[in-house]
């Protein structure tokens, strides 16, 4: 009896090591053939090189002046690499609580896991889970489980998640070999998605939570670490009950890790999920129209050699963050109060003709769409446009969800004006803030960058510095008359002359304040209108498009604003031009720099001349066409010196006002999208009223805030400049202060 259990259990020890030897045969030769990959049957294995340089998609990341970030750059993937003092230990535990209980005590492969892989590969029935920190690593950093590279000729069979697995598991042990646990965590930390391209623990806690990983607190780290075992079934937003009750499996597991008590736990579980949702778009944020528009120009810096929606570059901009977010107040303020006057102005009617209207609505997408299903039938189409449906549409009281029609949705974004400004450093070129309108979102065209408009009567101070260069002074007279221009086609212009001064003599400082167009007439037929192109052309001005007839000084011809501003910034920067620079430093994502901006300058007027200049365009706003700025909104108080010129086309379908303190140049224009939109009353809508408070509020706003880098101040004065040439040439005894003031020009 004794002998016949003794040889039984001979036996099943026997089977027990004979399976055993078995199954770690079988382990050891399918790891083995995974391993070296054999007859391509599972693919690559990640080598050691790319252990040293894993690589990720990484956003690019545009920066301003003072290093707040303005926006990114990205493909699919929304990351941006943060270092692990900048990650909240809250994420950290409650990361190692949910996924990887043991991370501080394995190798890359936790006891556990191995033994459901050991079952598996018996049963070919291999389930997954249970990845340890590093094995997800492994995963997120070489796409071993879609990547063209790591898949073999069995990737598409039953056996596939085996060979998987072992690859993450060997990966993982060299990972941890190659790196140190803070590293691995870091690493995967930088790596794992969230969904809603949120990329990586800095772009899930700015997306979601609005804040920096660093401050993220314990509700909002279980949060977001709930969201990865799957990012759209726990996604916040879209799945909240789901997330909720995900975030409280997390606070369940950092209680049994030890990381929060009881009471904590009980406490934690019973909070609302509170999100402050800030999706990342390059429609939103701020300095969104310069962030697109030196888009190109940073791809043709960084070469072919970069990929800047993928490699992680930093672009170092001009854009002073305080001064960019109060340029875009200032500008939707005054945008604000344009279009409620517009409104009111025509009321219902519309300010257009029927085949403009008619123009606009063709170009919309749902007609394109509507023509191709009903492309013999007018009637049904133009019908169907005028059926009501859900949209959100843009107000300036917010976006707002309507029920409205396609042809009702036309006509609401075509009765909106337009606005625009730029803000440029006149004493280093820097442009300091950039808006291109007022939301990207719902109006795309920049008007900086690509709109080109008559700028009116901004255009008179290139005309005025060829004057004062040839010898005129601000003090200099002319008589107060008609003159007749005649054209090369025989066509006569005569700019009129207000009766009140008809005949009497004028200083040429006199003539600015006003912008009297008969002295321009004056001087552009004493000078010729190929030496007032040669005076625009050294102030950098693009002349290739500048009509080359005598009406050019009154602004007829198209100009973009980043010309326009030129004469001012060198006017203000005592007669040098600094070349305008909008990107200072590239660098890829190392560190290394990739592009520096080299400055340049050039000396168009001398510092006498430019100072006579700078003192008549502050006549200007002291008593001319921009005198509100000193009496309405009180910016030449206790001698601080502003500078500038108003500027009206015809039927104001430009208004514009430029101008420049002791540090900055800001031009400001406002009109309608269309020539073919008009004002009812064009005697209401001027450049001193619609485009100068732009530039007003900017100002005020910035000398009541705190660092904002906009401060009050005087002109620089030449060195040579004397009491008695100030005397002789600015101060004209002639002047008359009780001239009826002009609101046109």
């Amino acid at each position: 009896m004794m002998n016949s259990s003794s040889n039984k259990q001979q036996k099943l020890v026997k089977i027990l090591w004979l399976t055993f030897g078995s199954g770690f045969t079988l382990l050891f030769l399918t790891f083995l053939t995974v391993r070296i990959n054999l007859f391509g049957m599972f693919g690559e294995i990640p080598g050691f090189e790319d252990l040293e340089n894993p690589q990720s998609s990484k956003a690019s990341i545009v920066y301003s002046q003072d290093e707040e970030i303005l926006g990114k750059y990205f493909a699919t993937e929304n990351r941006v690499r943060v270092g692990y003092n900048d990650i909240s230990p809250y994420v950290i535990q409650a990361l190692i609580a949910t996924e990887d209980e043991r991370f501080n005590a394995h190798s890359g492969i936790d006891g556990r896991s191995m033994l459901r892989v050991l079952k598996g590969v018996i049963s070919f029935k291999l389930d997954g889970g249970g990845s340890t920190i590093s094995q997800q690593l492994a995963k997120n950093l070489f796409n071993l489980r879609s990547s063209e590279r790591y898949s073999g000729s069995l990737s598409d069979s039953k056996v596939k998640m085996i060979g998987i697995k072992i690859k993450e598991w060997i990966t993982a042990t060299w990972l941890e070999k190659a790196y140190t646990k803070t590293e691995i965590i870091t690493m995967y930390l930088n790596t794992v998605n969230h969904g809603v391209k949120a990329n990586g623990i800095h772009s899930g806690a700015k997306i979601y939570f609005n804040k920096s990983c660093k401050n993220l607190n314990l509700q909002e780290a279980a949060t977001l670490v709930g969201t990865y075992a799957a990012n759209y079934h726990y996604d916040p937003i879209s799945n909240k009950e789901n997330s909720i009750r995900r975030r409280n499996q997390v606070f369940g597991q950092m209680f049994r890790s030890k990381f929060i008590t009881e009471e904590e736990l009980d406490s934690l579980k019973n909070l609302d999920l509170k999100l402050n949702y800030s999706p990342d778009s390059y429609n939103q944020g701020i300095a969104t129209y310069f962030r697109e528009a030196i888009r190109n120009e940073v791809e043709q810096l960084i070469g072919s050699s970069y990929d800047l929606t993928r490699d992680g570059i930093k672009i170092y901009t001009t854009i002073d963050f305080q001064m960019q977010k109060i340029a875009e107040n200032a500008l939707f303020k005054a945008m604000k109060d344009n279009q409620k006057r517009f409104i009111a102005e025509w009321g219902n009617t519309d300010p257009w003709d029927n085949a403009f209207f008619i123009e606009k609505v063709k170009q919309t997408p749902e007609y394109q769409s509507l023509k191709r299903e009903y492309p013999n039938d007018e009637n049904k189409l133009w019908a169907e446009l005028r059926k009501p449906r859900y949209t959100t549409v843009y107000t300036f009281n917010g976006e707002k969800d309507s029920l409205i029609s396609v042809v009702n949705e036309v006509r609401h974004y075509a009765r909106m004006l337009r606005g625009a400004m730029v803000v440029v450093d006149h004493s280093n070129g820097h442009i300091k803030a950039w808006v291109g309108g007022v939301d990207k979102k719902y109006f795309d065209y920049d008007m900086v960058e690509k709109g080109s408009r008559q700028v009116g009567s901004t255009f008179k101070p290139i005309l005025y510095s060829l004057a004062i260069q040839n010898g005129y002074e601000p003090c200099s007279e002319f008589m107060n008359v008609s003159k007749a221009i005649i054209f090369e086609d025989g066509r006569v212009w005569e700019p009129r002359v207000p009766s009140w001064i008809d005949g009497k003599p004028i200083t040429l400082k006199e003539a600015l304040k006003k912008s009297l167009n008969n002295i321009a007439a004056q001087l552009v037929d004493e000078y010729g209108i190929d030496r007032v192109i040669e005076m625009a052309e050294k102030f950098e001005i693009n002349s290739e498009h500048l009509e080359k007839n005598v009406s050019l000084v009154l602004g007829t011809s198209d100009m973009k604003m980043l010309d326009i501003i030129k004469p001012y910034q060198t006017i203000g920067n005592l007669g040098v031009y600094k070349k305008q620079v909008r990107i200072t430093r590239i660098e890829d994502s190392h560190g290394k720099v990739i592009y520096e901006y080299t400055p340049s300058e050039k000396r168009v007027l001398t510092e006498l001349h430019a100072y006579k200049m700078a003192t008549m365009l502050r006549g200007v706003a002291e008593e001319g066409t921009a005198s509100t700025l000193n009496s309405n909104y009180k910016l030449l108080e206790n001698n601080n010196m502003i500078g500038g010129k108003t500027g009206t086309t015809q039927d104001s379908k430009d208004c514009w006002f430029i101008g420049f303190s002791s540090q900055l140049a800001v031009a400001a224009w406002v009109g309608p999208e269309s020539n073919k939109v008009s004002y009812k009353n064009t005697s209401k809508w001027y450049g001193g009223n619609t485009a100068l408070p732009i530039f007003a509020n900017f100002f005020q706003t910035g000398y009541a805030t705190a660092n904002s880098g906009i401060a009050k101040g005087t002109f620089n004065v030449p060195k040579d400049l004397t009491e008695e040439m100030i005397k002789q040439s600015l101060l004209c005894q002639k002047d008359s202060t009780a001239l009826e003031e002009f609101k046109m020009d």
